[in-house]
C-alpha cells in the first residue's frame, strides 16, 4: 500500500509539473510591466545617500499586451514604451502567473543634484553637486539591446556628471523587494558642516519631461569599501 501511495504521489507531482509547462506561453516582450507616477526621494537610514522611488498614490502599472488583463489604453501606452526601448521580439516562453520584472517607464537623459545650503568651497548653495554624487541602479537595456543575450540585468554606477543617457535606460524598479535594490544616489563627499540640507534632484527624461523631487537630511559620506 505504501508503494502504491508513493506512486500516486509521484504521478500527481509530474502531472502538476506538466500542467505548469502547458501554461507557459510565448511572449513578445521581455518586460511585463512599466511603472510611472510621481517621483519621490527618501534618505537612506545611514544618511549616505537617497533612494529614488515612485509615490504609491498615483502609481500606474502599464502591463504588456502579453498579459490578458491589459486593456486597449494600456496596450497603446505599453507599445509606445516598448518600441522606444527595442523590446519587441523576445518571443520566448515565460510564466506570467508571478510576474517579477518591473522597469521605469521613463528613460533618463540627465540627473543633477543641488542643495539649498553651502556644501563646501567648491559647491556653494544652489550649484550642481554632480561631481560628488554617484548614481547606482540596475538596467535591462544591455540584455534587450543584445538580442536578449547575456545577463538579464546589469549594474549602472557612475558620478552624475559622467553618466550618459545610454546608461540610464530601462531601469529596474522592483515593487516588492528590499530597499537598496531601488535606484539610489550616494554622497561621495560630506558637507563641510553637519546640518540639514534640502536636496533637489532634477530628472530630465529622454522625452523632455522634468521632475524635481526633494528630500531633507543631514548627509554623511558614502564609503564604497563598506559594500
Amino acid at each position: 500500500m505504501k508503494k502504491i501511495g508513493f506512486l500516486l504521489l509521484c504521478t500527481g507531482f509530474f502531472l502538476s509539473c506538466n500542467k505548469e509547462q502547458d501554461n507557459t506561453l510565448p511572449i513578445q516582450h521581455f518586460i511585463p510591466y512599466y511603472l510611472e507616477g510621481t517621483y519621490t526621494l527618501d534618505a537612506l537610514e545611514d544618511r549616505t545617500g537617497m533612494v529614488l522611488s515612485i509615490a504609491e498614490e498615483g502609481l500606474k502599472r502599464v502591463p504588456s499586451p502579453d498579459i490578458q488583463t491589459a486593456g486597449d489604453q494600456a496596450r497603446e501606452r505599453y507599445l509606445q514604451i516598448a518600441e522606444r526601448n527595442g523590446d519587441m521580439t523576445y518571443n520566448r516562453p515565460a510564466y506570467y502567473e508571478w510576474p517579477n520584472r518591473y522597469a521605469l517607464a521613463d528613460n533618463f537623459q540627465s540627473l543633477s543634484v543641488t542643495s539649498d545650503k553651502y556644501w563646501d568651497a567648491d559647491h556653494p548653495a544652489g550649484t550642481p553637486l554632480d561631481d560628488i554624487m554617484e548614481f547606482c541602479a540596475w538596467s535591462y537595456a544591455q540584455f534587450i539591446h543584445s538580442q536578449y543575450s547575456g545577463n538579464e540585468y546589469n549594474s549602472v554606477r557612475g558620478r552624475l556628471d559622467q553618466l550618459n543617457a545610454d546608461q540610464m535606460q530601462i531601469l529596474d524598479y522592483e515593487l516588492y523587494i528590499y530597499l537598496p535594490d531601488l535606484p539610489k544616489i550616494r554622497f561621495l563627499r560630506a558637507p563641510s558642516t553637519e546640518e540639514p540640507h534640502t536636496l533637489t534632484l532634477t530628472i530630465t527624461t529622454t522625452d523632455g519631461k522634468v521632475h524635481t523631487p526633494t528630500v531633507t537630511c543631514i548627509p554623511k559620506p558614502y564609503d564604497p569599501e563598506t559594500e
